[in-house]
């Protein structure tokens, strides 16, 4: 994989590099009477720039920042990918102009020379923050479970569904070479990938969706009564219980503060309650599946970074929830509604 030079970077940040970019963008969007006067260019994570240009205004006699967020990828080939995706999602029902307020940032353009894509700053706060400050409310999870279900029911479908293996197909180690390597582990491991693949050949081909494939509160941004996806370079087409299982991870892991647990438990069931009642319980239904694999790529990543005292008992501990998990799966009766998925819910184990 291509790394990313500090070239790059430094070219990127580049005020005077990019005001030319900047400028032909401008033109484009609002027009030659409302050239662009000024740009400040600030890295503000390893591979995003903020750019924020003065634009003139003539109608308004005056003139109006316009922000941009530059994007560097390792490849052109992930950055056409992504840039694709968000055309995609943007044409059917995810611009500004939703009725619904549920939207992605505009994507601008694809720059191949420095793997660059550009699109808007969006508005509004981290999710995840509101929830961890306890200021996320009902409407908060509406507008949450919602996002969820337009992405799920969106009828652009990146690519042939991402099934198990392909799932797995990440994970560094492998989790048949952690088993060779951690003999103890081998006939877990091999319990959840085996069984996981058996439960997997029963649902058929309608299952599977676009899904975001990396959906934490941090990638949802709400203001007012509005909610934008971003960083959606994982979108992929999945079983979208994938996401789900992203969600109750984050759930469980935030419960654990004694403090927040009444308070995450209230808003978990009013995500459930919400996405349930829009998409079926089906889905939900489906859920301890990925969370038992999404234990054991944490093991699976555990092993490989060994960057903790007691990394080989969470090790250990991560594997045998991942078997948990997948027993709850194996085990459930296959008739759900609220109280079903909040039972399995509790029943599959909190994260290490």
């Amino acid at each position: 994989m291509e790394g990313l030079s500090p070239s790059t970077i430094e070219i990127a940040s580049s005020h005077t590099h990019m005001f030319g970019v900047l400028a032909v963008l401008a033109q484009e969007r609002f027009g030659k009477l409302a050239p662009l006067l000024n740009l400040t260019a600030e890295c503000v994570q390893r591979r995003i720039i903020l750019y924020v240009a003065q634009i003139c205004n003539p109608a308004a006699a005056r003139t109006e920042a316009w922000r941009v967020i530059g994007k560097i990828y390792d490849t052109p080939n992930q950055m056409e990918r992504s840039f694709e995706c968000m055309q995609r999602l943007w044409a059917n029902g995810f611009s500004r102009a939703a009725n619904d307020h549920i939207g992605i940032p505009e994507p601008f353009r694809a720059w191949p020379d420095l793997r660059m894509l550009l699109m808007e700053e969006v508005p509004g706060v981290r999710l995840r923050h509101l929830i961890k400050d306890m200021e996320a409310g009902r409407e908060h999870m509406r507008l949450l479970a919602g996002a969820a279900a337009k992405l799920h029911r969106c009828p652009s479908v990146p690519g042939p569904p991402m099934k198990i293996e392909r799932l797995l197909s990440s994970c560094r180690p492998r989790p048949q070479r952690l088993a060779q390597k951690v003999p103890a582990l081998a006939a877990p491991i091999n319990y959840v990938v085996e069984t996981g693949s058996r439960i997997e050949q029963g649902f058929g081909g309608d299952i599977y969706t676009p899904i975001h494939g990396d959906f934490h509160l941090a990638h949802v941004l709400v203001e007012n009564e509005k909610c934008w996806l971003i960083d959606l370079d994982e979108l992929s087409c999945a079983d979208p219980a994938i996401d789900l299982a992203e969600m109750f991870v984050f759930f469980k892991r935030t419960a654990q503060k004694k403090k927040l647990a009444d308070y995450i438990n209230l808003r978990r069931d009013e995500f459930i309650s919400h996405y349930g009642s829009t998409m079926g319980w089906e889905v939900a239904g489906r859920e301890p599946l990925y969370e038992s694999l999404l234990n054991l790529k944490r093991a699976c990543k555990c092993f490989r970074v060994q960057d903790e005292t007691g990394w080989e008992e969470k090790m250990r501990l991560l594997v045998e929830q991942a078997v948990a998990c997948m027993q709850v799966m194996e085990r459930s009766p296959g008739k759900f509604d609220f109280d079903s998925v909040i039972e399995r819910y509790e029943r599959c184990p909190g994260a290490v």
